[in-house]
């Protein structure tokens, strides 16, 4: 799919966040205070238990706390997968904060209200249980090796639609599946492309999910940003010689 019109074609941009927030009333407040892995959250929005192409995981952990702009850019992207494959299962969300922010068991981030996890998009569209609370139920890589339940024509779609919204500042995914996302976008991949793959950030134990990360909203000036990511696709410092 031309890059060109995927981005046109998601309107998951700045007009679809000011559309979103003009529908619901919303006025920009500050929210995110301090940085991913030293911060708080204040005036904290909750994520409904499900909406229009997603479904929240690990209710009883009551961790799906974040900003408003988190928010919508998450319903936005669930809202356009559905849309586009409306056979698939809904996008499945993990962790994303406290309510107050601030540490949370088994994250060394997720403090401000910017970060996600979310389960990968499997090829046999099953979803979990949303009350249980031992983690993602679907490991997707195994010795380096990529499971063939891994949707890797729905997962692109998705990692990209994350992108346009010009909001990422990054993804992270285990590097057999970045390798796999390196190999979708061609040996020669267009800059619009390569802007997305610069944004996903091979990480071990992202086996089973991509861990989404925003920018700092402009409402919320005590946010402390994180630097941009090496320019380039970042293709070449993972091996491609694995299988996955």
């Amino acid at each position: 799919m031309n890059a060109t019109f995927l981005a046109r074609g998601l309107g998951l941009g700045a007009l679809l966040l000011q559309s979103l927030a003009a529908s619901s009333g919303w006025a920009a407040t500050e929210q995110a205070v301090g940085s991913y892995a030293a911060g708080r959250l204040v005036n904290a929005d909750r994520l409904p238990e499900s909406g229009t192409g997603f479904v929240k995981l690990f209710v009883p952990r009551d961790r799906g706390w974040l900003t408003r702009e988190l928010s919508d850019v998450v319903q936005g992207v669930a809202s356009r997968l559905h849309q586009r494959f409306p056979e698939g299962e809904r996008l499945q969300l993990g962790d994303s904060s406290g309510r107050e922010g601030g540490p949370i068991s088994g994250h060394a981030s997720h403090q401000n209200g910017l970060d996600i996890d979310i389960a990968f998009l499997r090829a046999n569209h099953t979803e979990q249980d949303p009350q249980l609370t031992t983690g993602f139920q679907e490991v997707f890589v195994r010795n380096g090796t990529l499971s063939r339940n891994f949707d890797l024509r729905r997962n692109w779609f998705l990692v990209r639609a994350f992108y346009a919204t010009g909001r990422i500042n990054r993804m992270f995914v285990d590097p057999a599946i970045k390798r796999a996302f390196c190999r979708a976008a061609g040996s020669s991949p267009d800059a619009w492309t390569t802007e997305v793959l610069r944004r996903l950030r091979p990480l071990a134990e992202h086996d089973d999910h991509v861990h989404v990360r925003l920018l700092c909203p402009e409402a919320s000036p005590r946010c402390v940003p994180q630097e941009a990511p090496e320019p380039g696709s970042g293709c070449d410092a993972v091996s491609l010689r694995r299988s996955g």
